[in-house]
């Protein structure tokens, strides 16, 4: 059974995002990065990047991201960006 945890994604204009997925991928600095549910907590700088989230049913959602930061805690992971578009 598939683990999930809550996943919000903030914009200086909205809260863009708020649900429980299963995990997410993205990039950061330093390389791409999936996090998943009881990931170590740690926070780190997002680049321009094409964010797939895992929706609860497997569905994979694409977004536009662009510069921001990324922090995973326990039991929440929050991402705050300068913009965020769906990409449909």
């Amino acid at each position: 059974m598939a683990a999930y945890f809550f996943l919000e994604i903030h914009t200086p204009y909205r809260l863009f995002y708020s649900d429980s997925v299963e995990a997410i991928v993205l990039t950061l600095t330093d390389g791409q990065i999936a996090v998943y549910a009881n990931h170590s907590p740690f926070t780190g700088p997002v680049v321009p990047c094409l964010l797939k989230i895992k929706e609860k049913g497997g569905n994979w959602k694409t977004v536009f991201c662009s510069d921001g930061i990324l922090e995973v805690k326990l039991r929440k992971t929050v991402l705050v960006l300068d913009t965020a578009e769906w990409r449909e």
